[in-house]
């Protein structure tokens, strides 16, 4: 650590679905642990979470501490009011629609900091094989035309993790780079465990689980709601998995 990284800040904005007091103070002991953190604000009517820490404090620690007390956890966005740059991709098997009964998931994806590369990725998946490696990763293009699997080879990895006993992947990643860069670019979920074959490159013989396209999105401070408009559900219930309703279906 270098004694900029200790003494710059950023701030960093999370939904956290707190209903009381017992919920507030579930994350005050999730974040005491965490060194680094210099000032903590909640909110329970606005279901808010807001961390000024080091910029040596990576976003996943805060996130996994969060995760501890078993509340639903998004995060929001990081850095200044005014000062983000946010993106999201829907990641779906088929660019036929949404299909329950194959993988799909949400990446949101954050600056975080305007002068230097380097962001934050939220990657939430469900509908794939119980405890197997995955890799979530931006490719070469955004051509959805030919269905996921031509949006192109991997060129930036995002973030990789294993799924639970259900075929749910929750991981954070910190990939290198701009979200100003990759938006119209596409971004793949695929198997992370698939050796080479005969030389060839792991991306040529990997299945591409789902993908998607990133667009901008709001970032830290840039948005409130928390029920979406078109579902009727909550920040957090789309998280754990987006399914069109009836009305939408059948239009």
């Amino acid at each position: 650590m270098t004694a900029d990284q200790s003494q710059t800040t950023i701030t960093t904005e999370f939904a956290v679905d707190m209903t009381c007091a017992s919920c507030e103070q579930s994350v005050r002991s999730a974040l005491a642990p965490v060194p680094g953190i210099r000032s903590l604000a909640i909110s329970i009517p606005e279901k808010r979470v807001v961390i000024e820490a080091a910029t040596s404090v990576p976003a996943s620690h805060l996130f996994t501490a969060l995760k501890s007390t078993a509340l639903p956890v998004v995060i929001r966005g990081q850095g200044p009011a005014g000062h983000n740059h946010s993106a999201v991709c829907v990641l779906e098997a088929t660019n036929l629609g949404h299909d329950p009964a194959k993988p799909y998931g949400v990446v949101r994806l954050t600056q975080l900091q305007a002068d230097r590369p380097g962001a934050v990725a939220d990657v939430t998946a469900t509908g794939l094989l119980p405890g197997a490696d995955y890799q979530v990763s931006i490719t070469d293009s955004g051509d959805l035309s030919r269905g996921v699997q031509g949006l192109g080879d991997p060129r930036v990895k995002v973030a990789e993790g294993k799924t639970d006993t259900q075929g749910r992947l929750e991981v954070v990643g910190q990939p290198l780079g701009n979200v100003w860069d990759w938006v119209g670019y596409g971004l793949i979920l695929r198997t992370a465990n698939v050796a080479a074959t005969q030389g060839a490159p792991a991306s040529t013989t990997a299945v591409y689980e789902a993908g998607g396209v990133i667009a901008r999105s709001a970032g830290a401070f840039e948005n409130s709601k928390t029920v979406c408009a078109c579902s009727g559900r909550t920040l957090w219930e789309e998280k754990l998995g987006w399914v069109p309703s009836e009305e939408r279906k059948a239009g």
